[in-house]
């Protein structure tokens, strides 16, 4: 979300890849999808480049691991090869840190590094209204939801709205035209929506270990 804002601001193209999803078209494949993904973004300058998952296709080489170590290589030749990539930034993301090679993190590669917490207590009341509007929030007490879901990240909060919504539309469907979203159906989410992380695994990603 980050990078489509920063990219709707400077008024950019936006060129994602997913390193998850390239890694099912193999090693020779994740190869040549990070090769078209750098050519279209010097081709269509100046973009942002973001590699979405990096851990997945950028993980710490090691020699039993050959084909991984030729993915970081090359990531690295199109980031500073001879192809020059002026007026293109490169983006990744990861929870997982402690993974990722070292020599991407130096100094004219991914050298900033800018955490991403979970959303605070107002933040988190913030969401839901964008999500259901400030009007029905007030309603259905959705400032009290904000209190309860402490390490909730903002696609959980947003799927607690979305199922309380659900239910409503169920019994509209059924013919139940005037019912309305409630805060027992926001309670009702909430026992359904579990936080993505667990508080052992946020103190590990916050210290920087592997998750």
């Amino acid at each position: 979300m980050m990078s489509r804002a920063l990219a709707r601001t400077l008024n950019v193209k936006l060129i994602p890849l997913s390193g998850a999803e390239i890694m099912y078209k193999g090693y020779e494949g994740a190869i040549a999808a990070i090769k078209e993904v750098f050519n279209r973004a010097r081709e269509n300058k100046p973009s942002i480049i973001l590699l979405d998952e990096l851990d997945s296709i950028a993980s710490k080489r090691n020699k039993n691991a050959s084909e991984s170590s030729r993915i970081v290589n090359q990531i690295l030749t199109e980031m500073d090869g001879i192809r020059s990539l002026k007026q293109v930034v490169v983006i990744g993301t990861t929870n997982r840190m402690s993974v990722i090679d070292s020599a991407l993190l130096r100094p004219g590669r991914f050298d900033k590094i800018i955490e991403m917490p979970l959303p605070n207590e107002s933040e988190r009341l913030d969401i839901l209204e964008k999500y259901l509007g400030k009007e029905v929030c007030g309603r259905v007490g959705c400032a009290q939801i904000a209190k309860m879901t402490d390490g909730y990240t903002g696609a959980d909060l947003t799927a607690i709205a979305r199922e309380a919504k659900m239910v409503v539309l169920k019994e509209i469907i059924k013919g139940n035209k005037e019912r309305k979203l409630t805060f027992d159906d926001m309670m009702w989410a909430l026992g359904k929506i579990k936080p993505s992380y667990k508080e052992k695994k946020r103190m590990k990603i916050k210290k920087g270990e592997q998750a």
